[in-house]
C-alpha cells in the first residue's frame, strides 16, 4: 500500500495529536484505523490488520481504541507514540458496516399488533413486548429489520407472506403460527436461532417441512398439530432439549428422525393421530415423561425409539387406537407409571415389554380384539384400580397374582374368560363390577366379592354357577 502524502501543516497537526501514518485500503470497506467522526474511536479493521488511528481532540496523544464495527471485534488502543493498536477481528470476512437498510430501525417498548390499516411506516428493529400479526394484505415491510421480540410472536394471518421476518433471530416467549396458507417451510424465519418457551405450528395446509431456520433452542415445548401436508420434522435437528412435545393430527408425517438429538426433561409426550407415521426412532434420548400418549397412529407397528424410557408419571401411559401395533416390547425399561391404558389396538397380542413394572395405580385394558395375555403384569404389586373389558380372546387373568389390595375392579364383556383364579391372593376390595362375562361363573364372582369385603357391587349377566 502507498502512503498518502499530506501537506507539512497536516502532517504536523496529525503528529501533534498522536497519529501514525494513514494508509489506503485497496480492498475497500472499512479501512484500518478509519476515524469515527463522533470522536476518539477507530473502526475495526479486517482480521490480522491494525487499527492505527490515534485519538481525536480530547485525548492526550494516546492511540484510540479501535471500536468494533458490526461483526468486527474492537482493536486495542495504540501506544502513546501513536503506534498501531492490535487488530480488530472481522466476522466472516465482511466489512464492518451497518446494514444501511436498517440504520433507522427503532426499538418499540410494549406490545405491537399488525393488521389491516395498522401500518405506520416506522421501521422496527426490536420489540420489547409481544408481536401479533393478523390477516392483512400488507407485506409486513415495517418488520423487515426486526431482530428480536421480547415476548410472544403470534401469527394468525391467512395468506400473508412472512418473508419480511427473515432477520428475526430470537423470540423471548412463544412463537405460534396458525392457519397460514402460504407457509411451505420455515425459510421465512431463516435467521431464527432461539425461542424462549414454545414453538407451535398448527393448521398450515401447505407446510411440508420445518427446514429453513437456524433454530438451536426452544425453552419448553414444541407443538406441531394439524398440518396435513407435513412429511417430516427436518429443521429441528439443532435442538438438544425439550420439556414437552406434542405431534398430533399430521396426516402425512412419516417419521420423527429430526428429533434424534433431543433429550426430554420429563413433561408430556403426545404422538397422536398421525396415520402415516411408521417410526418413533427419533425419540431414543427420551428417558422420563410425566405422561406418554401414543394413539391413533394407524401405520405404527411397534414403539421402537422409546427403549430409554424408564419413568412415566402424571397421567401415565396411553397406547390406544393404533391399528397395526403388534408390540410394546420397546417399553422394557419402564419400572413405574401412574396409569396404564391399553385400548382399541386391533393387532396387539399381549403386553410383553411391561415385565419390569412394579407400580401402576390405574390399569385399563379394553377393546383389544387379538389380546390373549396380560401376563406381562406379573411383577405389579401396587395397584388401585383395574379395568379389563371387551378383549374377546383373553381367556385368563394370569399376571395379577401379586395383587393383595384393590379399590376397584371391573371385568366386563370378556366372552372367553373362564376363571378368577389369578385373583386368589386378593385380600381387600371396595368396588366390584362384573357383567356380560358369559363363561365366568356367577358363584365364583360372588365368592371373590364376599371374601374381599366389597361394599359396592354391580354384578349381572354372567355365566351360571357350575
Amino acid at each position: 500500500m502507498k502512503p498518502i502524502h499530506c501537506s507539512a501543516f497536516l502532517v504536523a497537526l496529525l503528529t501533534l495529536h498522536g497519529c501514525g501514518s494513514v494508509e489506503s485500503n485497496p480492498k475497500g470497506g472499512a479501512r484500518d484505523g478509519d476515524v469515527d467522526p463522533a470522536g476518539g474511536h477507530a473502526v475495526g479493521g479486517s482480521a490480522g490488520t491494525s487499527s492505527a488511528a490515534g485519538a481525536t481532540s480530547g485525548n492526550s496523544g494516546k492511540g484510540g481504541n479501535g471500536a468494533a464495527g458490526p461483526g468486527g471485534a474492537a482493536g486495542a488502543g495504540s501506544t502513546p507514540t501513536g503506534s498501531a493498536g492490535s487488530a480488530g477481528a472481522a466476522a466472516a470476512g465482511s466489512a464492518a458496516m451497518i446494514d444501511p437498510e436498517c440504520a433507522g430501525a427503532v426499538t418499540r417498548e410494549g406490545n405491537v399488533q399488525v393488521y389491516t390499516g395498522s401500518e405506520t411506516g416506522e421501521l422496527l428493529g426490536e420489540i420489547a413486548g409481544s408481536l401479533a400479526i393478523y390477516s392483512t394484505p400488507s407485506d409486513l415491510s415495517e418488520l423487515r429489520c426486526l431482530r428480536a421480540v421480547g415476548g410472544d410472536l403470534t401469527v394468525d394471518n391467512g395468506s400473508t407472506s412472512l418473508k419480511s421476518l427473515g432477520r428475526l433471530r430470537s423470540v423471548g416467549g412463544d412463537l405460534k403460527v396458525s392457519g397460514n396458507t402460504t407457509l411451505v417451510d420455515l425459510s421465512d424465519f431463516s435467521a431464527l436461532e432461539s425461542i424462549g418457551t414454545t414453538l407451535e405450528l398448527t393448521d398450515s395446509p401447505s407446510l411440508t417441512t420445518l427446514s429453513g431456520t437456524s433454530l438451536r433452542s426452544v425453552g419448553t415445548r414444541v407443538v406441531i398439530r394439524d398440518n396435513p401436508a407435513l412429511v417430516d420434522l427436518d429443521g429441528l435437528e439443532g435442538l438438544s432439549e425439550l420439556f414437552e412435545l406434542i405431534i398430533s393430527g399430521n396426516t402425512k408425517l412419516l417419521n420423527l428422525d429430526a428429533l434424534a438429538n433431543v433429550s426430554f426433561r420429563g413433561g408430556d409426550l403426545e404422538i397422536a393421530d398421525n396415520p402415516a407415521l411408521r417410526s418413533l426412532a427419533g425419540l431414543h434420548r427420551f428417558t422420563k415423561a410425566s405422561s406418554v400418549d401414543i394413539s391413533g397412529n394407524a401405520s405404527l407397528n411397534d414403539l421402537k425409539g422409546l427403549e430409554s424410557l424408564t419413568e412415566i408419571g402424571g397421567l401415565g401411559l396411553s397406547v390406544a387406537n393404533n391399528a397395526t401395533l403388534g408390540s410394546l416390547e420397546a417399553l422394557g425399561a419402564v419400572e413405574s407409571m401412574y396409569a396404564l391404558n391399553v385400548v382399541d389396538n386391533a393387532a396387539l397380542p399381549d403386553l410383553s415389554g411391561l415385565e419390569r413394572v412394579t407400580r401402576v395405580w390405574r390399569v385399563t385394558v379394553r377393546g383389544n380384539p387379538q389380546l390373549t395375555s396380560i401376563e406381562a403384569l406379573s411383577n405389579v404389586r401396587t395397584m388401585d384400580d383395574l379395568d379389563v373389558s371387551d378383549n374377546p380372546q383373553l381367556v385368563s387373568l394370569a399376571g395379577l397374582e401379586q395383587l393383595k389390595n384393590l379399590k376397584s375392579i371391573a371385568v366386563a364383556d370378556q366372552s372367553a374368560l373362564t376363571s378368577l383364579a389369578p385373583l386368589s391372593g386378593l385380600e381387600t376390595l371396595e368396588i366390584g363390577t362384573f357383567f356380560n362375562n358369559s363363561k365366568l361363573a356367577s358363584c365364583e364372582i360372588e365368592e371373590l366379592l364376599s371374601r374381599c369385603g366389597a361394599t359396592f357391587l354391580d354384578v349381572h349377566d354372567n355365566g351360571p354357577c357350575n
